[in-house]
């Protein structure tokens, strides 16, 4: 069984019901598509949600929703050092596999892990965003995500 709820948002939930949501601007989904990001989803909307501690750690959120109900959480921790990077990915994935068990996909050397579940799945990935005269941010990642959305994805 994966994480369905971290804090006020869990998966399924009517988006309406969700607190502290701010709709991305035009600017921002633009953003977004030119990273490849882009919205395939029936009515696909994401929101910034409000940020949220987790293994003692503030994490920005984000919130995608699709026929009125939430169907991914974006927890994303932003660092300038790689090492601090590589600690907190480390401590979440101790703190995942102390909650819902080993994860069932990791390809060797990889910075992701996935846990896959009937009623969807939990990604953990580190990253890092390179950006022309701007210091590396490196990333860690946590995707948690519905099933309900397979319907939408033939």
């Amino acid at each position: 069984m994966i994480i369905k709820k971290i804090g006020p948002y869990f998966l399924g939930q009517d988006f309406n019901t969700a607190t502290d949501l701010k709709e991305f601007s035009d600017i921002e989904y633009s953003l977004f598509e030119d990273k490849g990001v882009f919205r395939r989803l029936d009515d696909e909307r994401f929101f910034h949600g409000k940020d949220l501690t987790l293994i003692e750690l503030p994490w920005d959120t984000v919130v995608s929703c699709t026929q009125g109900k939430i169907y991914k959480i974006v927890l994303q921790q932003y660092m300038t050092e790689k090492k601090n990077s590589n600690w907190v990915f480390q401590k979440m994935l101790e703190f995942l596999t102390e909650q819902i068990g080993k994860h069932t996909e990791h390809a060797f050397f990889s910075k992701r892990y996935i846990w896959d579940a009937p009623e969807g799945n939990l990604i953990l990935m580190q990253g890092k965003n390179i950006y022309v005269g701007a210091p590396t941010i490196h990333v860690v990642y946590v995707f948690i995500t519905a099933s309900f959305i397979r319907e939408q994805r033939t």
